[in-house]
């Protein structure tokens, strides 16, 4: 557990807040099925809820105690790169779901927002110099 006043609390605290909120605003819709208002409201809190889910993870999740080089880490973000610019979408798919896991895409107004944090841990491929 964490302890008071550390920002993952602080972070959890405010999730639970949000997740208050959704609640109630659920509640709401159900005398005004018809309305747009609400249902849009919820879209964006339960938005800002993964958002805020995601900084939870990334702030409580467990990082390596040792950095990989720079060097190691500027030749995996430049493989990363051409992995990415390829144009082969499954090795796209591949490559996005290690470096950023765990992520999610959220649909926008125009287009998506994905959430996540980049992971530094190179595979071996990469820093073996591959």
């Amino acid at each position: 557990m964490e302890a008071a006043g550390s920002p993952a609390k602080a972070l959890e605290e405010h999730v639970e807040r949000q997740q208050q909120l959704l609640g109630n605003i659920t509640q709401a819709m159900i005398p005004a099925p018809g309305s747009k208002a609400p249902a849009d409201k919820l879209r964006t809190e339960e938005n800002r809820l993964a958002e805020l889910e995601g900084q939870l993870q990334v702030i409580t999740t467990a990082r390596p105690k040792v950095l990989p080089h720079p060097a190691a880490i500027a030749r995996y973000v430049n493989q990363l790169a051409d992995v990415l610019t390829s144009g082969d979408m499954g090795a796209t798919g591949e490559v996005l779901r290690a470096a950023l896991a765990p992520f999610r895409v959220v649909p926008e107004v125009e287009g998506y927002q994905m959430l996540g944090a980049l992971n530094l841990e190179c595979p071996n491929q990469f820093v073996a110099g591959a």
